[in-house]
């Protein structure tokens, strides 16, 4: 035939040529809020953005004063700016490729309280102060880039209103980055209770860290104020110890020694039965633990919690307890023994003083539960006036019995 006509394929095909060639695309965003579920969130009320494509080249702003503006050659040179008003700012020079990555951030700035705190991390810690600072060169290639630098973290200040709700710090902490590998090297973090120390290495798997190692503890002879109401612990008083968390996709493992002292703690052992049975549904992530926990002389136990206690025992242990989960394979135990040295059962609406006795935590066919051997008394007066003794005594029963 003859010519087509400037509706038929040739001329769609030309259009969308011109499409991906030339456009200007301008959005206007309104009412954004961004947080996560414990409540910290940022409201915008307004946000423009641009993005223009023209022959040779990808430009784009953000901001209603363009706070973010930036552009992309076809050659793969790269320019950003991010404006010293966000929480996050730099400045991004250099190439990018197929083949190779060449680029340096400078002047790098995170206001660290504003960004971390809006990750579901701030259940964990929250960061109440502190700036990271510096310079980052990043080499490589797209799917393998390699990142080198020594950032700073400059005046930390962070407390974990679920654990250990002192707040720690000021503090300066070093964040060295070698290619694929990140390290802050051993810091020392002082609170008003107690010295902590960590030390952190992580290995990137392309633009993520992929598996990442903490060490931390309390320095030697150091006791920490503990405050938490945990799955697996329900405690208030003073902890320390060593303990090692490591991350991979998928999975964190906890291992390590803590001891506890100077307080007062519950075991909600239906809760850690429940974990068993809620880890058989299936889950894409799994937590492992392997934790050995020692109780000092000033530590109490209580059942069946800690606010109405039918039971109140001082159970200082010669050999630690130890805690093992692993949710992969719906596991969950509890093995330790403890000796009684003091303490009170409430029974028949009396408060009997624990003479002697032991507290054996092990899982039975119902869950877990403490087994409990001892030997209480009270002195009260009979019918006639005349003084008596009344015991109470049981041999490895539950506290339900």
């Amino acid at each position: 035939g003859g010519n087509k006509s400037e509706y038929g394929a040739d001329s769609i095909f030309v259009a969308l040529q011109r499409l991906t060639s030339n456009f200007n695309i301008e959005a206007t965003f309104s009412s954004l809020q961004y947080g996560n579920q414990s409540g910290k969130k940022i409201d915008v009320e307004k946000l423009t953005a641009v993005l223009v494509r023209e022959p040779g080249v990808f430009a784009i702003s953000a901001g209603n004063n363009d706070e973010v503006y930036g552009v992309y050659l076809d050659d793969g040179t790269v320019s950003l700016h991010i404006d010293e008003k966000l929480p996050i700012r730099c400045n991004i020079d250099g190439k990018i490729t197929n083949d190779a990555i060449d680029l340096n951030c400078l002047g790098l700035y995170v206001d660290m309280p504003l960004v971390w705190n809006l990750t579901p991390f701030i259940d964990i810690v929250t960061f109440e102060s502190g700036t990271i600072v510096g310079d980052i060169k990043i080499l490589g290639n797209k799917k393998e880039p390699e990142f080198y630098s020594q950032l700073k973290c400059l005046s930390v200040t962070a407390t974990s209103q679920y654990y250990a709700p002192e707040l720690y710090g000021p503090v300066d902490i070093d964040v060295n980055l070698n290619g694929t590998t990140l390290t802050v090297p051993y810091t020392i973090v002082k609170g008003p209770s107690a010295k902590l120390y960590a030390s952190v290495t992580s290995e990137f798997s392309g633009w993520i860290p992929q598996d990442t190692v903490v060490k931390c503890g309390t320095l030697k002879n150091n006791f920490g104020i503990m405050r938490t109401k945990t799955i697996a612990l329900h405690a208030d008083g003073y902890a320390s110890g060593d303990i090692t968390l490591t991350i991979s996709p998928g999975e964190l493992y906890l291992t390590g020694r803590a001891m506890f002292d100077r307080g007062f703690f519950s075991i909600p052992f239906s809760d850690l039965y429940k974990l068993e049975n809620k880890s058989k549904k299936g889950s894409n992530f799994t937590f492992r633990m392997d934790l050995d926990i020692d109780l000092g002389k000033k530590s109490e136990y209580r059942w069946p919690n800690n606010d109405i206690p039918i039971l109140r025992a001082s159970v200082p242990t010669e050999e630690p307890a130890k805690l093992v989960i692993d949710t992969s394979i719906s596991y969950v135990d509890l093995k330790g023994a403890s000796t009684i040295r003091g303490g009170e059962v409430f029974y028949v609406n009396r408060n009997f003083y624990i003479r002697e006795g032991n507290i054996l935590f092990v899982a039975t066919p119902e869950g877990f539960e403490p087994l409990v051997s001892l030997r209480a008394e009270i002195r009260d007066k009979d019918e006639g006036g005349e003084p008596i003794k009344i015991i109470l005594t049981a041999k490895e029963q539950t506290l339900e019995n």
